[in-house]
C-alpha cells in the first residue's frame, strides 16, 4: 500500500520498491497498481442497455451528480457487472469508479522511477473482489485491514454491490497502545502483534484498542445497514477478512461477537501450485491474507 507522497517521501517510496524488486529477483517490469481512500468515489449505477460508447458517454453525463470532486479533474471507469430487466426493458448494472488525476499521475511517477512499466491502474476494491471467489448463493463482506486504511466490500451473489474505504486501521491501534501504555510507536506495534486481543480477559492491550476496536465496529454497522436497506430480505451470511492487521489475534471473535455475523480470516493463495522446494508452505500461509489485493491485480491482468 504506497501513500499518496510529499516530494521529500518519493525517492523514498521509488527506493523501498526497487528494493523489493531486486530482493525477490522479480523478473517481469510490468505493474499493475491499485488506489483507495477516500477521494476514490465508487458508485453503483443502473442505466438503459445500450452500444458501449454511448454508454460511456451516458455514465460521465449521470455520475456527476454523485462524485465529490470536479469531473475535469478525475479520471474515470467503469465495468458492466450484469444485465437485468425492469418492467420489460433492459438494463445494466455498472460500477463507477473517479479518482483525482493527481493520485494517479503520483501512482504512475512512482513506479516509472522505480524503472517499471505501469500497464494499469486498478481499484483496492476490485482488486480484492477479484482475489477470491464467492459463492453464488451467498452474500459475503469482504474487509481489507491495512495499516493507514480499512476497505469494506459487500458481494452479493458474486456481484460486488458496495464498496467503502475508511481511514480507521491497525495504524490507530498500534497508536491507542503507544498513548495509553506510554510506549513508543515500534514498541506498541510489537505488543500488538505479540498478545493481540483478548475477549476473556481485558488486557493493558486489549483495553488500550477497545476505542479505534469499537469506532470500527460502528462503521462496519453502518455499512451494513446502508446495504441491507436498499433491497428488503437481504442479509449478510459471512465476513472475510484480509489485510495486515486482520491477523490480530482474536479479531475474528471480536467481530463475530460485536456484529453477530461469522468472521474468519482468508487466505487467497490457498490453492495456488509451488514450487515447496523454493517457497516455505507456513511462511505463504502466514503471508496470503496480506497479498489479496496484490493477487486480485494479478489476476486482472492474466485475465485481460
Amino acid at each position: 500500500e504506497l501513500p499518496s507522497p510529499e516530494p521529500s517521501d518519493k525517492k523514498t517510496i521509488i527506493k523501498a520498491i526497487r528494493k523489493i524488486i531486486d530482493e525477490n529477483r522479480v523478473k517481469t517490469n510490468k505493474v499493475v497498481v491499485s488506489v483507495s481512500g477516500s477521494s476514490i468515489n465508487v458508485r453503483y449505477l443502473k442505466m438503459p442497455k445500450m452500444p458501449e460508447e454511448e454508454l460511456t458517454e451516458a455514465i460521465k453525463w449521470e455520475v456527476k451528480k454523485y462524485i465529490t470532486m470536479d469531473p475535469k479533474e478525475a479520471i474515470m471507469d467503469h465495468l458492466v457487472l450484469r444485465e437485468v430487466m425492469e418492467e420489460g426493458v433492459k438494463k445494466v448494472e455498472v460500477v463507477v469508479a473517479a479518482a483525482p488525476r493527481g493520485l494517479i499521475q503520483d501512482r504512475i511517477s512512482l513506479i516509472q522511477g522505480a524503472g517499471l512499466i505501469p500497464l494499469a491502474v486498478d481499484v483496492t476494491s476490485f482488486a480484492l473482489w477479484r482475489s477470491i471467489k464467492i459463492n453464488d448463493d451467498e452474500t459475503a463482506v469482504l474487509i481489507d485491514i491495512g495499516a493507514g486504511i480499512t476497505n469494506i466490500n459487500i458481494v452479493e451473489k458474486e456481484i460486488l454491490h458496495f464498496s467503502r474505504d475508511i481511514s480507521l486501521a491497525g495504524n490507530d491501534l498500534t497508536s491507542a497502545i503507544s498513548e495509553e501504555l506510554n510506549l513508543d510507536f515500534h514498541q506498541a506495534e510489537r505488543m500488538k502483534k505479540e498478545e493481540g486481543l483478548s475477549l476473556e480477559k481485558e488486557t493493558p492491550v486489549t483495553k488500550a484498542m477497545r476505542g479505534p476496536l469499537e469506532r470500527l465496529v460502528v462503521e462496519f454497522e453502518r455499512s451494513f445497514r446502508y446495504f441491507l436497506a436498499q433491497t428488503p430480505g437481504r442479509k449478510i451470511d459471512r465476513i472475510i477478512l484480509f489485510g495486515g492487521s486482520a491477523r490480530l489475534k482474536g479479531i475474528d471473535k471480536y467481530l463475530n461477537s460485536s456484529l453477530g455475523i461469522p468472521a474468519g480470516l482468508c487466505n487467497p493463495l490457498v490453492d495456488i501450485e509451488f514450487d515447496e522446494e523454493a517457497f516455505d508452505r507456513r511462511h505463504l500461509e502466514d503471508l496470503g491474507p496480506r497479498m489479496a489485493v496484490a493477487f486480485g491485480l494479478a489476476k486482472r491482468e492474466a485475465n485481460s
